[in-house]
């Protein structure tokens, strides 16, 4: 331009202008719409499909009905289900299809295809459980949507969205109804959800630990957020059984008897699985500590699996699994057995003394032992008597030196007041010791307590405590059990209770400044306080003593200041103690929870 500006013209138009006219060429990038993302949104997988293939089944009470059209995924394939009788009889029937979806999900949509010209049902209901059992043993069952048809016209597809429930399994139920011809031709039911599986179950191979070994610790790595758990259990055992699979050409499983009614051009491959035998434990309850839990199946074994199960209470939330540990070692000896005798107590709260029996197998290679582990419950408090050893004849001989079979170098170790640890010299395949017995004193304060014995061989680097299993160590009674197992015959809770002294002066001087009141609790499980309630003897509460520990049976010792409830000493004279046990009684048969004693104040 003559002011020297410039103005965009096409580039026809500048290649007719004179030179000195013609102004910069600029280049420019324009921009076309262009498709970036493509996002395709479904109702997700289909649940009711993969029934069968996950180990579920289907079943239906209304007989002669094809099922397997409702769950395979082809709408050209279809079966009747009837919703009608006969105008005039006098009995109406509930129907329902059940289906075991073989696992858990999430669901909150059902829909059905029809796929002939009967193509409406009458009322349902669609109801699901998770597996809880009512107290008649049934399913209980939630329902999640009722279905009503009146005023509905007739259509190809349905479908029904209600509140996502967690179920592994559903049904479809429905009254009949004194209409002609009400059926109705299922092509497809369908079942969807969103989220992850609320439970999955994975179960290892079978883990072959390369000889007998003792089992100590499991441990995992593992993310369980807020809402979801991990749970890890394990079952052992010696033996193998095997279970023989049959295949055809095709490469489908069938029977042994389908199988042998092949043509031989028609058989395929008979394929053996090795599956646990007969001695394997059921599975173990479940580990606590994913730093490593003392496993607590039975120990030494040759085979192993574990089982895992994921649950997630949050639909968006997932439980997350990396890997799992094991720690063994080779067994001190191939399996310890081991009973106690007498197994059965006569008198609670009285001090008495038993006999461990443990009876080892060895194998020529095994290392043997020098140390013995008794663990019992917190109440019991565990005082050696003796170790000794030797043949079960030895044991049973009348008139015997039991001195004579004394352990050499058998030493305490310092432990717990509730676990009895001895270092002895040691015992392998070559000791000539078929029997090892270990005598203690103790009390049982509870109907029931569970002796916990190992043995292990000190030398070892870290803690290689091996089981020793419940069993028939030796001849001597029908026992055959770790387990201490006390009569009832005495139902009162409180027993052998006591003041001492029965009149202090609690004047500062340091001489009977205090009373102690003494007795024991029997019978009584978890941590019930025990407990001493003073009064005068007008009846007016004076003080509380309380003693609240984990177990709540054994000795108890309650001390008294003699100042009241405010912390000021009381007047010299006559109190009333009321002794007892904090806790629920009613319909336990028991005649006596407390006890009543007087102490006296003087100064």
């Amino acid at each position: 331009l003559i002011n020297g500006g410039e103005v965009p013209v096409r580039q026809d138009v500048y290649e007719q202008l004179e030179t000195p006219r013609r102004g910069q060429i600029r280049y420019f990038r324009q921009e076309r719409p262009r498709l970036a993302e493509l996002e395709v949104w479904g109702l997700g997988d289909e649940i009711l499909s993969g029934t069968i293939v996950r180990g579920g089944f289907i079943s239906a009470t209304e007989g002669g009905v094809a099922l397997n059209p409702f769950v395979d995924g082809d709408r050209g394939t279809n079966s009747s289900m009837t919703w009608d009788v006969a105008p005039g009889r006098t009995q109406i029937f509930d129907r329902e299809l059940f289906f075991d979806l073989g696992s858990f999900f999430w669901i909150d949509t059902h829909r059905m295809a029809y796929g002939g010209q009967f193509n409406k049902f009458g009322d349902y209901l669609l109801q699901f459980s998770d597996g809880s059992r009512a107290p008649d043993g049934t399913l209980q069952w939630t329902t999640a949507f009722e279905r009503e048809q009146a005023g509905r016209a007739r259509e190809n597809f349905e479908g029904n969205i209600f509140s996502p429930v967690q179920a592994r399994f559903f049904r479809m139920s429905w009254t009949v109804q004194e209409v002609r011809n009400a059926k109705a031709e299922l092509a497809e039911i369908q079942l969807y959800g969103e989220g992850v599986q609320p439970q999955v179950v994975l179960e290892s191979d079978l883990i072959r630990l390369g000889g007998s070994r003792n089992l100590l610790s499991i441990g995992w790595d593992a993310d369980a957020q807020s809402g979801t758990q991990v749970i890890i259990q394990t079952r052992t055992g010696n033996e193998l059984g095997e279970v023989l699979h049959y295949y055809k050409k095709d490469g489908s499983e069938v029977t042994e008897n389908q199988y042998g009614k092949l043509l031989s051009l028609f058989k395929g491959d008979i394929v053996p699985e090795e599956v646990a035998g007969n001695d394997w434990s059921g599975w173990s309850e479940p580990y606590a500590l994913p730093a490593g839990s003392a496993i607590t199946s039975p120990s030494p074994r040759e085979f192993l699996k574990v089982r895992v199960t994921l649950i997630s209470e949050d639909s968006q939330a997932a439980a997350v699994l990396r890997s799992i540990r094991l720690n063994f070692v080779d067994p001190v000896a191939q399996g310890l057995v081991g009973e106690v005798v007498p197994f059965q107590v006569d008198s609670l709260g009285i001090e008495q003394p038993f006999s461990l029996y443990i009876r080892p197998d060895f194998d020529r290679r095994d290392s043997g032992f020098d140390e013995l582990l008794l663990v019992s419950p917190p109440d019991m408090v565990l005082e050696y008597v003796g170790l000794f050893g030797g043949s079960e004849a030895d044991f049973l001989a009348e008139g015997n030196d039991i001195n004579a079979l004394t352990v050499a170098d058998a030493e305490v170790v310092a432990s717990g007041g509730d676990s009895l640890r001895v270092a002895f010299s040691a015992i392998d395949p070559t000791s000539g010791i078929d029997v090892l017995r270990l005598d203690f004193r103790t009390t049982l304060f509870s109907t029931g307590a569970v002796l916990r014995p190992s043995l292990q061989q000190r030398g070892a680097t870290t803690s290689t405590w091996q089981r020793v299993d419940g069993g028939n160590a030796i001849s001597l009674g029908a026992g055959n059990t770790t387990t201490l197992v006390g009569a009832v015959g005495n139902k009162d809770l409180i027993r052998d209770a006591t003041v001492r002294p029965p009149v202090f002066s609690p004047n500062g001087d340091g001489i009977n400044d205090e009373a102690a009141f003494e007795f024991k609790v029997v019978r009584v499980s978890g941590a019930s306080p025990a407990e001493v309630l003073l009064y005068d003897l007008s009846g007016r509460f004076v003080r509380r003593l309380f003693e609240e520990r984990q177990v709540s049976t054994g000795v108890h010792v309650l001390r008294w200041d003699g100042r009241d409830q405010a912390g000021e000493v009381v007047p010299p004279g006559i109190y009333y103690a009321r002794l007892r046990v904090a806790t629920e009684t009613d319909g336990a048969g028991v005649s006596n929870s407390e006890v009543l004693h007087t102490v006296s104040v003087a100064y």
